[in-house]
């Protein structure tokens, strides 16, 4: 919707040059020049799209720097602004795109604590990260660590391991995982993670990343775990952060 802005302000010009025209055909001696409708009309277009009177004011006097237009530029933007909020019902173009992400504003108390809190402050820093094909030799070295959770990457063809798609699975898990196995100790054989245990898939999150972010991107991308990733740079893992932890921190501060 905010890329309609300006193809918006070009149609509130053409209607109100229209006018102007139309004004000047009929009542040649009393119409004013037609460029005085282009502005009232762009002006007016400019308060209901944006729901900004003040600023299409403003842009309208800066534009002529004509003090005569005040008047009529501001009676045809409160007109324009209560038809919109009140007949047409609608928002502000910038509040629309808002909720087109799922976004809303103001937020409310709940959500305003949640940007308060970072996603790095409720990660967990016990993690080992291991390719999604390992042997059983490396895989029980990575739980002899005691890490609280796996992150299981890649590879893809052709590109560096770390830039794979991601997974985690809980280091208890793994470990039940393991013990079901009837491979002999010293095989090096490579283990295809995703067929002896459930991963859960995991998306990047940046290090500044509000928990109200990481909510979102679970919701968006539709996963069950973020792996938190310095800002400077996405192949840092710094942390993992499971939905559940941050869900469940989310409704104990909203109740």
């Amino acid at each position: 919707p905010v890329g309609m802005i300006g193809p918006t302000l070009v149609i509130g010009a053409t209607l109100g040059g229209l006018i102007g025209a139309l004004g000047n055909s009929l009542a040649p001696g009393v119409a004013s020049e037609p460029t005085f409708y282009v502005m009232l009309g762009m002006a007016a277009m400019m308060a209901a799209v944006l729901q900004a009177p003040l600023a299409a004011l403003l842009a309208v006097l800066e534009l002529t720097a004509n003090p005569a237009i005040i008047l009529p530029a501001m009676l045809m933007i409160v007109v324009a602004s209560l038809t919109v909020t009140h007949v047409a019902r609608q928002r502000s173009v910038f509040l629309a795109a808002l909720a087109g992400l799922g976004l809303k504003y103001p937020p409310d108390p709940a959500s305003q604590h949640l940007m308060r809190v970072g996603a790095a402050g409720l990660m967990s820093r016990s993690f080992v990260r291991v390719p999604s094909a390992s042997s059983l030799r490396r895989l029980r070295a990575a739980l002899a660590a005691s890490p609280e959770w796996i992150v299981v990457e890649g590879p893809v063809d052709g590109e560096p391991e770390e830039s794979g798609p991601l997974a985690v699975i809980a280091a208890s898990d793994l470990s039940s995982a393991l013990h079901r196995l009837t491979v002999v100790d010293a095989t090096d054989e490579s283990i295809d993670l995703h067929q002896i245990a459930n991963l859960r898939e995991a998306t990047r999150v940046r290090d500044l990343a509000t928990l109200l972010d990481a909510l979102n991107e679970f919701r968006i991308a539709d996963v069950d775990a973020v792996c938190v990733v310095r800002s400077n740079d996405d192949t840092d893992i710094v942390g993992v952060l499971a939905r559940e932890e941050a869900a469940h921190y989310a409704a104990g501060h909203h109740h």
